[in-house]
């Protein structure tokens, strides 16, 4: 009785403490439900693009948040909605959700939003930026898409640029690029101008002699056809220098070349040379060299522009992932050249949440493949298991090899002559529903539907020159004009010579801003963190023998309802 008595008495002292110390205890506001709500419907969502799940995502924040909640909360809703239309390739709608994420934000984040808005309409054709643009001013997307198709079409003429832009603003006089845009671009050209006018001599490092002669040659004639369309007095000077030697040598080139009055050097072309010119601390001059190299630490004015092969294996693994592909396949030539390629591919394959599911390599002074194309396909598995199934029955059964039914596609690597021999040999061993994507290389830069009819059905990414339907201009026109037949060859050399001058002005400007790309005859152009500039090339598909242009990848997911909460 004691020890109960004495347990009630600690008990009741407990009780009064435990009360004592509430009371002390400020009273807080119960946080409002709907706002716990939304605060784990985005934690969700964000889980599920890190684990690139968009249409995940958008199932989660199917629902508009009621307008009644926080502007941080309403922000993130359309952040993580038009994050996770990007990642499908719909960047419309990611656009479309960016516009109606500004509402709430604080004049801070309103200009890198305009700048996110920007970023995504970039990524859409002329031709889609066109066909899309369905509503009239003022609508604030079209006023988007309008201006963007402006900026691109007279990028590189001045005069007709701010015409149109006139125009623009008259019909969009309210639109929300006017606040911070339109100063851009007209500050950004005047840069340029005044930039272009500051390059009075140019020197051109190439090789002039051995193995890389006849690149080196168109190369220098493109470049010296984007210098004659302008007058001879807005013209720089064009100084070309002979690096054929040895590369340690490059660095006495350049400064020969400075000494010499150059305001900008382009080249040199031979990787070796440019490894050994980006390790100078100082280069006074600023460098457009034309091959890239791997090093993360090069001097602040070294700049990288190349044919990358790695550029387009990660552009197909883009364009695989966007059309929905999960399971891959690869098929690459023996080699240092397979082995760069496969790098690229699967590495940013893998990132992006794609499966590699078998790589076989192939030897190209063959014109049988069967083993490679029939390990790729576990065809010789599906013989083996045969023989074991004849040896154990030891009866004679009715068979028919049987591919492998989990791959979604094909990444092929080869030059047209292999791929010709290829393409036929996977349709022999049935294989002929397989999607096959490939790089540039398997197409010689010019129909020949006699040659090609093999390769229909094969989807490839190329440079806009290459397929006349998707980029025509005065100089292309001409120089189809001037050109022999021979020299069909080497169209995507002569566009990287036109393109290494006419980026020269936006060189520091791109990777930031209004203009964060060019438009170029090599494709997209962009810059990275180590100035290496990559392309955005342009897809096409086999028909007939013939590149046909295949339209953005945008996928259509229809809209739920979306109630207010």
């Amino acid at each position: 009785m004691i020890k109960k008595n004495r347990l009630i008495g600690i008990l009741s002292i407990l009780a009064i403490l435990l009360l004592a110390s509430c009371a002390q205890q400020p009273v807080t506001k119960p946080i409002d439900p709907a706002i716990l709500y939304q605060n784990e419907r985005a934690a969700l969502a964000q889980n599920a693009l890190a684990q690139h799940q968009p249409r995940q995502t958008l199932k989660i924040l199917n629902h508009i948040p009621a307008v009644s909640m926080p502007a941080n909360i309403l922000s993130n809703h359309y952040r993580l909605r038009a994050d996770a239309y990007a990642m499908i390739g719909n960047h419309i709608e990611s656009a479309r959700e960016l516009i109606w994420r500004e509402q709430y934000l604080t004049e801070d984040g309103i200009n890198n939003n305009h700048l996110a808005i920007w970023e995504q309409l970039s990524l859409l054709s002329n031709e889609a930026l066109a066909y899309l643009r369905t509503a009239t001013a003022p609508d604030i997307l079209s006023g988007w898409m309008e201006l963007l198709y402006i900026t691109r079409s007279y990028q590189q003429d001045e005069k007709q640029l701010k015409v149109r832009i006139q125009e623009w603003l008259q019909r969009y006089s309210q639109h929300p690029a006017t606040i911070d845009m339109l100063p851009q671009f007209t500050e950004q050209s005047q840069r340029r101008n005044s930039l272009q006018k500051r390059i009075k001599r140019i020197a051109l490092l190439l090789p002039l002699e051995g193995k890389l002669a006849t690149n080196a040659s168109n190369i220098r004639d493109g470049l010296m056809a984007a210098l004659l369309q302008y007058p001879a007095e807005k013209r720089p000077e064009l100084r070309i220098y002979d690096s054929s030697g040895d590369s340690s040598l490059i660095t006495d080139i350049y400064q020969m070349a400075t000494a010499d009055g150059a305001d900008f050097v382009i080249g040199p072309l031979r990787k070796e040379a440019v490894e050994e010119l980006s390790r100078q601390t100082n280069l006074p001059v600023p460098v457009l060299a034309l091959n890239q190299i791997n090093s993360e630490s090069t001097p602040d004015n070294f700049y990288q522009f190349a044919l990358s092969p790695e550029d387009e294996a990660w552009q197909v693994a883009e364009r695989a992932r966007l059309a929905g592909h999960q399971q891959a396949l690869a098929l690459l030539p023996q080699g240092n050249w397979g082995d760069r390629v496969l790098q690229a591919f699967s590495e940013h394959w893998l990132d992006i949440g794609g499966n590699m599911l078998e790589v076989q390599r192939y030897d190209r002074s063959k014109v049988d493949f069967s083993d490679p194309i029939q390990a790729l396909l576990d065809l010789d598995q599906s013989k083996k298991r045969y023989r074991q199934l004849k040896r154990i029955t030891g009866k004679a059964i009715q068979f028919e090899p049987r591919r492998r039914q989990d791959a979604d596609f094909v990444f092929l690597l080869s030059t047209p002559n292999t791929a010709r021999l290829l393409r036929p040999q996977f349709r022999f061993h049935r294989a002929s529903s397989l999607p096959i994507y490939a790089t540039s290389h398997i197409y010689t830069g010019y129909p020949n539907p006699k040659l090609d009819q093999d390769l229909n059905g094969i989807r490839f990414c190329d440079i806009p020159w290459t397929l006349p339907q998707q980029f025509t201009s005065p100089l292309t026109q001409q120089m189809e004009r001037w050109w022999s037949q021979d020299m069909q060859h080497y169209r995507r050399l002569i566009a990287l010579g036109i393109d290494s001058y006419g980026i020269l002005p936006y060189l520091k400007e791109l990777g930031s801003g209004a203009y964060h790309r060019y438009d170029g005859m090599t494709g997209v152009l962009q810059l990275d963190e180590q100035r290496r500039i990559h392309r955005n090339l342009v897809w096409a598909q086999f028909k007939k023998g013939k590149p046909a242009l295949l339209p953005d990848i945008s996928v259509d997911i229809p809209e739920q309802s979306r109630d207010i909460i």
